[in-house]
């Protein structure tokens, strides 16, 4: 299968990869997208990350551009991190998030462990010109190298299951590479190119094997592959980056994590380089805070590890908080704004809440302590309403109640802050409109209830020093959109005033190269 080069089929670029291509070359970077240059215009329009290979000693200026252009720094997990090799996430205007697999090393080997580091660099890097906006190898050198990571990959039992799952897909950018791509090359001559680079890096060696490769790969004959990748090891041994025994163990280790992660239906992402975060996303009923809070997790969690918790109703609290409804007088359909004091059957509930409510906010700070992004619809507040303590004039005047108000308020002040709060402000017409079209009874009292509750939110002391107003007023994509604009600026600013803390104090800043 030969994919279609023609610009007229593939979309537009994003904004911000153009922008990144514009600002590389103005800096004078030495990079090329190397691999899977047969989807490039794919991934440009966001389907994909880009995979980028950049000169060591460019690391810097590379790092500086995506910095300014507001890429934020990720890691992989501790059991999966690679040296050399550094991940960034930028967030386009039209909502898509753009990932870039950067390497500084031409680190491979394998889906689940890249072991060897590839003499081919210079050579890529060398050979890259522009096309469709990237720079990108000449398809001989990009062909050689995909053969050898696929024999490597081939003579591992593991590696070479998951590369037959994925076999269409090897096999489509292959006859692509086959083919000679988009260049002038066609299949007979690739044999002769790709031996000639081969030579140029050793010329002592033997050459037959690129042809049985090339043989192996045409027949999709994945054990003939597996010998020659077998004797591949041997002429690069000295590239190897860990010893075989080592490489074996940590193989099966990852391999073990990857099958413990689906078993659980948890799939980890990265976890920003500036470290975790609490996200909390507040606003009156109606305000479309959970509809853009679900958007925006789903939009995050294919790349940054995160998780959501809801703190206006915590989990291990709902049966409590059913059963208070359901004894609630008939007479008030809030407690809050009812004339008599509560009673204390509900002052022992409202403090149980206010312990799960300080239970969950901890496990959400310990969370991102250990670089986890958590977003929490709603959060505790420190000031009574919404969310918060009961008000002084509807405690019981008995001393247990007395005692009850205190005790809920000493819990609501030893919350932790929040990193991140953004607040949904949405006119009252708006939010009763809404109510309406969800076939809510929106009579008098729930509208007194609905303005109440709308003025509790603009009072509400939630602990931490960032909090920003959205205009949520508009459509709910609009309103996930300025959201996510929101969370993402936020984020930004933080890694930048980390990184210029850490230039401050004498630190390096920028990719680690190893």
């Amino acid at each position: 299968m030969v994919v279609s080069t023609n610009p007229a089929n593939h979309p537009a670029p994003l904004t911000l990869v153009t922008r990144l291509a514009e600002q590389l070359e103005q800096v004078g970077v030495h990079y090329c997208h190397w691999k899977s240059n047969h989807r490039l215009s794919e991934f440009l329009a966001g389907s994909g990350d880009l995979d980028l290979l950049v000169a060591p000693e460019d690391a810097r200026r590379f790092d500086a551009v995506v910095s300014q252009l507001g890429f934020l720094s990720a890691r992989s997990p501790e059991h999966h991190r690679q040296r050399s090799v550094e991940h960034y996430y930028g967030f386009d205007p039209s909502g898509h998030i753009v990932h870039l697999h950067v390497y500084y090393r031409l680190v491979t080997g394998g889906l689940i462990l890249k072991d060897y580091e590839l003499p081919f660099a210079e050579e890529l890097l060398a050979s890259a010109h522009a096309a469709h906006l990237l720079r990108r190898p000449t398809v001989p050198a990009e062909c050689l190298v995909f053969l050898v990571r696929k024999l490597l990959e081939a003579a591992s039992r593991t590696e070479r299951w998951l590369l037959q799952r994925h076999a269409a897909d090897v096999l489509e950018e292959w006859h692509w590479l086959r083919h000679g791509g988009d260049s002038q090359f066609g299949p007979d001559e690739m044999p002769g190119q790709l031996q000639c680079l081969w030579k140029r890096r050793f010329p002592k060696s033997d050459v037959r094997w690129i042809e049985d490769g090339i043989e192996a790969l045409d027949r999709a004959d994945w054990r003939f592959a597996s010998r020659l990748g077998r004797q591949l090891r041997r002429s690069l041994a000295e590239y190897r980056i860990h010893a075989p025994r080592t490489a074996m163990r940590l193989r099966a280790t990852r391999f073990a994590w990857r099958v413990l992660g689906r078993l659980r239906r948890h799939r980890r992402g990265k976890q920003l380089a500036s470290g975790g975060a609490v996200v909390a996303l507040v606003g009156c009923d109606g305000s479309g805070k959970s509809s853009a809070l679900a958007g925006i997790a789903a939009q995050l969690a294919p790349h940054l590890d995160t998780r959501t918790l809801h703190l206006g109703r915590p989990s291990s609290a709902r049966p409590w908080i059913a059963l208070a409804r359901r004894f609630r007088p008939r007479s008030c359909s809030n407690p809050l704004t009812a004339p008599r004091p509560v009673p204390l059957w509900r002052q022992a509930a409202r403090v149980y809440l206010a312990w799960q409510r300080l239970k969950a906010a901890r496990q959400a700070a310990k969370w991102a302590q250990s670089g986890i992004l958590v977003l929490c619809d709603r959060y505790p507040s420190r000031a009574p309403g919404m969310d918060g303590p009961l008000s002084q004039d509807r405690r019981n005047p008995t001393n247990l109640g007395r005692f009850l108000a205190r005790w809920e308020t000493r819990l609501y002040q030893r919350i932790p802050p929040a990193d991140c709060v953004v607040e949904l402000q949405v006119p009252f017409q708006i939010l009763q409109a809404r109510l309406e079209s969800r076939g809510e009874c929106v009579d008098a009292e729930a509208k007194r209830l609905l303005w109440t509750r709308l003025m509790q939110i603009t009072r509400q002391e939630i602990p931490g020093d960032c909090r920003f107003p959205v205009d949520a007023s508009g459509e709910l994509t609009e309103c996930q959109a300025k959201v996510m604009t929101q969370i993402w600026h936020y984020l930004v600013h933080r890694e930048r005033n980390l990184g210029e803390k850490a230039d401050f104090g004498g630190r390096l800043s920028g990719a680690a190269v190893a």
